[in-house]
């Protein structure tokens, strides 16, 4: 977990976590010598004391307090003696001014100005499981203990979650009780009566705290600061050097803190990682797959030296890792000499596939002279720069006047193929990548100078128009443009789909369908066995839904549910005739069906194909599987022109009923 970093105006930078003078950091606003707090009416309370009594360093002391209703409170303390007053001025500003010659090293202002955040809204209960518990604040809280309360409150805070706890102010001795919610009863995980409390959250329940006077009756006014450190905090980006970054690390987090800080190649590195709270803390460079645990320095125990990070390193990538919850900061610093602008010394060689580049300085044809430095008279430094123009460009080394005799620099080619050619103080080379090369002049007998500068000047060169095709460019508008051109078809292309229905209903299927309707209904037959009806009933079963009803016409009677879908027609020139069609949504058992008549008469079936047992009025189906078609030709007798089709059966176990709610008519055609 992290927290972001600042930029530090000092080559090493620690950050201190202690238990903070109120006088420089509790304050909402600080103007040197002034603690400016917003008060929301609520009683409060400041005390002037003497930090070190026995050392003798205290004298006498006085500070002023200015109430929110404009009422002066003048303090004045000795090394036995501290002073304090209470404050009721109600809602406003509230102001305590130190004299300049106040010595904040030997003296202390306790205050506890209860604010609009932070502050207890009535009395916090004493018992953890109570309802109306209230969740701490992120940054102060405030409170006040009346004789011998308690105030229990929640940390919303989830599994791996960082809390630290500093109790900065109070009127007499307290403690805070952490408990983990988690488990039953609350089990106690810390206690502070003053030290910073630094805790990891076990569970997604999060934390109750009980804040308790130790001893005493007396009004006792409280401050303490939580801040909840999350895995939301850490960063991704690398931090330059002469930066700080806070972060907070835990046992559960086995993964550890990864964090990258810029180096400069063949350089070293000074890294401090503080953690005041006493964190066991493991630091571990990582290259790839591998990791080196890093030992601190002998002198420093906060200090971490690299001697030298590598020829080609730019980023070195830490992991932290802790067996108990920490807070920590990590500073660096880049020790040694720069080529360019970049932090540490130029590789002596080219660079090569799966190098990082930046280690390489690189050059702007800008005619600004760029400044190196040889390590030792062996060192060769490489640098690149680039030719953007097509037919190539004629480029120049200008070396400064203190370079020209200590040093040799030439440009180095570079082919298309990556060969390196010679080495020149001018040359006409072609688009891409190239070099120069930097190093002692062998001839030179002066006293060694190990720092060199130079500039670039470049010249596009002549030659025939180069064509470039760039058609890629134009991606976007041919897609537009092709778009534009096929949108008239899209309405067709929507018709089509609408109606796909219809479409899919061919014609040898339709006439299929019409040549099973004409043997059903008795026409084109030269026989009316049973077997031939039954043939042409399964046939129908193989057919779709949707096609059948499309070519037979609208039924007399079409009837849906979430679990069938009932259909009837009555065949052509058949008296006292039905034929039924079953489509199952969902599987059937022990289905039956039954032709029922309004009056209450009932209606004698006199056969079925194909063949099922039946009585009277009614047929026994027994299953129906989903989505298998059953089609029934019912003849019945002659008499009712009007009569009900009810089909029962059981789904999942359940007793269903499917009853189409108008009767069917059977006189229509």
């Amino acid at each position: 977990m992290g927290r972001g970093f600042a930029t530090a105006g000092a080559a090493v930078i620690l950050l201190i976590l202690t238990v903070c003078n109120p006088l420089s950091v509790t304050a909402e606003s600080n103007d040197e010598n002034t603690i400016v707090v917003e008060s929301n009416g609520d009683r409060g309370w400041v005390r002037l004391s003497c930090d070190s009594p026995s050392a003798g360093a205290c004298n006498t002391a006085s500070i002023r307090v200015i109430d929110s209703d404009g009422g002066i409170h003048e303090l004045e303390a000795d090394a036995s003696n501290s002073a304090e007053t209470w404050l009721d001025g109600g809602e406003g500003t509230v102001s305590i001014h130190l004299p300049p010659q106040h010595n904040s090293s030997h003296w202390n202002v306790h205050y506890v100005i209860p604010t609009s955040e932070g502050h207890e809204v009535g009395d916090h209960p004493e018992s953890m499981s109570d309802p109306i518990i209230q969740d701490a604040n992120e940054g102060q809280n405030t409170g006040l203990l009346v004789e011998n309360d308690i105030d229990a409150i929640h940390i919303p805070s989830n599994k791996g979650d960082i809390i630290a706890l500093n109790l900065e102010a109070s009127r007499s001795n307290l403690s805070i009780d952490v408990y983990d919610k988690s488990t039953q009863p609350p089990s106690l995980i810390g206690n502070t009566d003053g030290d910073i409390l630094v805790l990891e959250t076990p569970s997604n329940q999060g934390l109750d705290i009980k804040v308790r006077t130790d001893g005493g009756s007396e009004d006792n006014p409280y401050r303490f600061e939580m801040q909840i450190h999350t895995d939301a905090e850490e960063i991704s980006d690398s931090i330059p050097p002469l930066s700080e970054w806070q972060g907070s690390i835990g046992p559960s987090d086995t993964s550890g803190d990864l964090i990258s800080l810029q180096v400069g190649a063949s350089n070293e590195v000074r890294i401090a990682i503080d953690s005041p709270d006493a964190g066991d803390i493991n630091i571990e460079r990582m290259n790839g797959e591998m990791s080196e645990t890093l030992n601190s320095s002998n002198q420093d125990p906060n200090l971490f030296v690299i001697e030298d990070v590598g020829a080609a390193t730019v980023v070195v990538i830490l992991r932290v890792t802790s067996e108990d919850p920490a807070i920590y900061s990590v500073s660096h610093t880049v020790i040694g000499p720069r080529d360019g602008e970049n932090l540490g010394d130029a590789p002596n060689r080219m660079f090569e596939e799966g190098d990082n580049s930046a280690a390489w300085p690189t050059i702007v044809h800008d005619g600004v002279q760029r400044q190196g430095h040889l390590s030792s008279p062996e060192d060769i430094d490489i640098w690149l720069f680039e030719i953007e123009t097509e037919n190539g460009s004629n480029v120049k080394i200008n070396p400064s006047v203190e370079s020209t005799n200590c040093c040799l620099i030439q440009i180095l080619n570079v082919g298309d193929n990556g060969t390196v050619g010679g080495f020149t103080t001018e040359q006409n080379l072609s688009k891409g990548t190239h070099a120069i090369r930097v190093s002692k002049n062998p001839n030179w007998t002066g006293v060694w100078n190990p720092y060199y500068s130079f500039s670039v000047t470049e010249t596009p060169l002549d030659g025939p128009a180069v064509y470039v095709d760039r058609s890629d460019e134009f991606m976007t508008f041919y897609l537009l443009a092709g778009f534009l051109f096929l949108s008239p078809l899209l309405p067709i292309a929507y018709w089509q789909w609408k109606e796909r229905g219809t479409i899919r209903v061919e014609r040898h299927e339709r006439r299929r369908l019409s040549r099973l309707r004409e043997r059903l209904s008795g026409i084109g037959l030269d026989s009316q066995h049973d077997e031939d009806i039954d043939a042409a009933l399964n046939s129908l079963g193989d057919s779709e839904w949707d096609a059948i009803v499309d070519e037979w016409g609208e039924p007399l009677l079409r009837y849906r549910t979430e679990d069938i879908e009932i259909a009837a027609w009555k065949p052509i020139d058949m008296e006292a005739t039905l034929l039924v069609g079953l489509r199952p949504i969902k599987e059937w058992s022990h289905a039956g069906l039954r032709l029922s008549v309004q009056s209450g008469e009932r209606i004698e079936i006199n056969d079925v194909n194909p063949k099922r047992i039946h009585f009277e009025d009614e047929i026994a189906i027994d299953r129906l599987p989903i989505g298998e078609l059953l089609f029934l030709r019912i003849c019945h007798e002659v008499g009712p022109k009007k009569m009900d089709i009810i089909l029962n059966g059981t789904i999942n176990g359940e007793q269903v009923t499917a009853m189409p709610p108008r009767a069917v008519d059977t006189e229509e055609e």
